[in-house]
């Protein structure tokens, strides 16, 4: 009730005083965007899976868990996507531990095909692509921009 008062008449929550009391509403945007892309590419009919849990860094023991976003299993090849919920508008914006993450994946799921997206935000970005990399000769890592502002059915956006 405290929230539908708050959006019926138009109030905004400040940190000065008041006899109104007001609760945090938060979401983890992480998981949320990660679960938006994710049911983005379930409804173009890929087979994939979120936060799979297959592999881990350090064999025996099992330790250190490695957990991509999104593992996508075509009939040839096993794709890995890892979305991060960050502004990136150039390459330097890329956090060298997001590559860290993504070698590592390409690594212990020995495939060659490797996904780092991040919100589009803004309409100075490109649409879809922005960087290309070739780590090694087999791995190789590709940077999206993802528009979450478009509609499913409209949307084009391919992990090819």
């Amino acid at each position: 009730l405290l929230w539908s008062k708050t959006f019926l008449l138009g109030n905004s929550f400040s940190p000065y005083k008041g006899d109104d009391l007001a609760f945090a509403l938060l979401f983890d945007m992480n998981l949320l965007f990660e679960s938006y892309v994710g049911a983005y590419l379930k409804k173009q009919g890929l087979n994939i899976s979120l936060q799979d849990k297959q592999h881990h860094l350090v064999v025996t023991p099992k330790k250190f868990a490695l957990r991509p976003d999104i593992v996508i299993e075509t009939e040839n090849e096993i794709i890995i996507a890892d979305t991060k919920w960050k502004c990136i508008t150039e390459e330097k914006d890329i956090s060298q531990a997001d590559m860290y993450q993504l070698f590592a994946y390409g690594k212990k799921y020995q495939n060659q095909k490797l996904f780092l997206i991040y919100p589009k935000d803004g309409e100075k970005q490109p649409q879809n692509l922005v960087y290309q990399y070739e780590i090694e000769k087999s791995l190789e890592l590709k940077v999206f921009y993802f528009d979450v502002t478009q509609d499913f059915k409209s949307y084009q956006f391919t992990v090819q």
